[in-house]
């Protein structure tokens, strides 16, 4: 049962999907420094427990050899991708000059392992007999004479280690929640070495569990920053739905402010902009037939008004509308424009002459205002005057910038009274 390799490789899976998933989240509109140093530093951790697996499998020193360069190389790319993210997690300021400094020190370290045939720690590397596990399983053992550079490695090595004890420390004093993650992988870190220092003094021929150390980077890390990005996408919706709330709000106040602006508050009717604007755009259009213009003043009204008071005259006003609109014929605008005064823009019909009709239409209009009104307890009449102004029509071949202005020929009728 091949037990540890396997959990190595399982480990390398783990670390290569969070890694892959963090570059693609990045790549894909996310993009954060500290998802993107996760990202780059779990795929080095993917191809550096892949090395670990092989290691563990060799069959000849050649390969053992050219694994053993490839994974002090993956390494010396490891803990500088380490200080850069841990320097983004934690937010220190300067942490461009620690990643620098970890720059120069593994990047010496790297160019000597390019060129050493046994990798920058080891100046021989023989094979030993297979270690056998207490489960039964049986890996590949070699050993190596330390090189000159041995203890520069894993002194680096532990001033990093050091150096994210010194930023968990930051992060304590800030109180942030992503000082418990980190501090996790620290103490199983420490375990780790801890364990392999004792089996290297030991001389007892076992495994230890450093590389898999590094999959609890990846996990607490990647759980830290996974329920990160969640809080920032449900504050993002919460302040989308307060963004679309405001938005609709916004628009009804717009509505209400148009609806003011273009009515009156009494009758609710059109006011005389809604009313101008309407007979603007008519007469600018390519093609319109006859309309008229007609004005209707109610007599008597002040008097109702100042007598019995802004109640009755508000209602009143209220009770001409609504039967202004029932008379109004179909398509017709009505507006009050203002005070006691009414105002109609109609479309005249075809085949009858457009004074005959206009005058109709006004005659039942008059008929029906100067019927008496019961307001309350009040019976009452009131008198109209009236004028009409002919709006003559024009055909679409005749559409041109001078015939979009109105004839000026008006037609006046002479104020009409009960």
């Amino acid at each position: 049962m091949t037990l540890y390799v396997s959990s190595l490789l399982i480990a390398c899976g783990i670390c290569l999907f969070a890694g892959v998933h963090a570059v693609l989240a990045g790549s894909a509109g996310e993009r954060e420094p500290v998802n993107q140093s996760f990202g780059v530093l779990s795929l080095l951790l993917a191809a550096y427990l892949l090395c670990t697996a092989s290691l563990f499998q060799a069959d000849t020193l050649a390969v053992a050899r050219s694994l053993t360069r490839w994974q002090m190389g993956l390494a010396c790319l490891i803990y500088p991708a380490a200080v850069w993210f841990l320097g983004l997690y934690t937010g220190l300021r300067r942490w461009r000059r620690w990643l620098l400094a970890a720059g120069v020190v593994f990047g010496v370290l790297l160019l000597a392992n390019l060129f050493s045939p046994n990798s920058m720690i080891y100046s021989d590397i023989v094979r030993h007999e297979p270690i056998r596990l207490p489960w039964g399983e049986q890996v590949s053992n070699f050993v190596g004479t330390h090189s000159t550079l041995f203890g520069v490695y894993f002194l680096a090595k532990d001033v990093v280690y050091v150096w994210a004890i010194g930023c968990c420390v930051v992060l304590w004093r800030r109180r942030s929640e992503r000082a418990w993650p980190l501090t996790l992988f620290l103490l199983i870190e420490a375990s780790a070495a801890l364990h392999a220092d004792v089996v290297n003094r030991a001389g007892i021929q076992t495994v230890t569990w450093e590389s898999l150390a590094f999959l609890a980077l990846v996990l607490v890390m990647g759980d830290q920053l996974r329920r990160e990005l969640q809080q920032r996408g449900a504050l993002l919706e919460h302040r989308l739905a307060e963004l679309r709330a405001e938005t609709v709000r916004r628009e009804r106040v717009e509505s209400d402010l148009r609806h003011l602006a273009y009515h009156d508050p009494v009758t609710s009717l059109p006011n005389r902009l809604a009313l101008r604007e309407h007979v603007q755009a008519t007469l600018g259009g390519e093609h319109r037939g006859d309309s008229a213009l007609i004005v209707l003043d109610l007599d008597h009204f002040r008097t109702i008004n100042e007598a019995l008071g802004h109640d009755v005259g508000d209602l009143l006003l209220k009770a001409i509308a609504a039967r202004l609109v029932a008379v109004a014929p179909v398509g017709a605008l009505v507006t009050h424009a203002g005070g006691d005064e009414f105002a109609l823009h109609v479309e005249l019909p075809f085949g009858q002459p457009p004074a005959a009709a206009a005058r109709d239409l006004v005659r039942e209009l008059t008929a029906r205002l100067t019927a008496p009104f019961l307001i309350g307890a009040h019976d009452l009449a009131i008198g109209v005057s009236g004028g009409i102004a002919l709006l003559p029509g024009m055909p679409a071949t005749s559409a041109s910038p001078s015939a979009s202005r109105y004839n000026a020929s008006i037609f006046r009728q002479s104020p009409l009274r009960r």
